[in-house]
């Protein structure tokens, strides 16, 4: 037979499930912390590898510039913002992910971004180094982030770190070695070759498209 649950116990039951949910969130450990930021950027990692696919398969070589540079410009206007939160807070990246979550959530979007850019950075690289070489500002907006996500070792992977490392030759915060040779030579011919073709205009429309939905 079923038991049948008056509305009064019904209220009574979603005020404990929310108290228990209060208590298991405030009863969050450092490593929980961790776990679950790692785990979002991993996630947010594989939607932005295939919107670089998509910059790599766009048709003519002035778009990806446009659309780079567009991605380029709100990165440094977001990290100037970011930046002036985590200083007043007084967090730097060699501490550990504060229990204060909204400062956790800046820091994730800084990893977010930053991670996101240096990809682009790694693999559209032509690009990248021309956009740099005509707005050096750039490359000081990308040292800070770049280095805020270095000095947190432990929240990133090993290929985390690699695209890093070569994000910051080709962003010229450290000099490139004369026998220096960008690992993804290749992968943006590749990806262009085996994608469908795209214009700029056109993706615009369809990511507008999808935020409307």
């Amino acid at each position: 037979m079923a038991l049948v649950v008056s509305g009064e116990e019904k209220t009574e039951e979603k005020q404990e499930e929310k108290s228990d949910q209060s208590t298991t969130e405030a009863a969050d450990t450092p490593e929980d912390i961790v776990k679950k930021f790692k785990e979002q950027i991993e996630e947010l990692r594989k939607d932005q590898f295939e919107r670089i696919k998509i910059i790599a398969s766009l048709q003519l070589e002035d778009d990806r510039k446009t659309y780079v540079q567009y991605l380029f410009n709100t990165s440094v206007k977001g990290f100037t913002e970011l930046k002036k939160a985590v200083d007043e807070a007084g967090y730097t990246s060699d501490m550990p992910l504060p229990m204060d979550k909204n400062l956790t959530g800046a820091i994730a979007v800084i990893f977010e971004n930053t991670l996101f850019i240096s990809e682009i950075a790694a693999r559209i690289f032509k690009v990248t180094r021309d956009l740099i070489s005509e707005n050096p500002e750039y490359s000081d907006s990308f040292k800070w982030a770049v280095e805020f996500c270095q000095k947190s070792k432990s929240l990133l992977s090993e290929s985390d770190k690699n695209i890093l490392d070569v994000a910051a030759k080709e962003f010229s915060i450290v000099p490139r070695e004369a026998s220096y040779q960008n690992p993804f030579i290749g992968w943006q011919e590749e990806v262009f070759d085996n994608q469908p073709k795209y214009r700029y205009k056109d993706f615009k429309k369809e990511q507008q498209r999808k935020e409307e939905l």
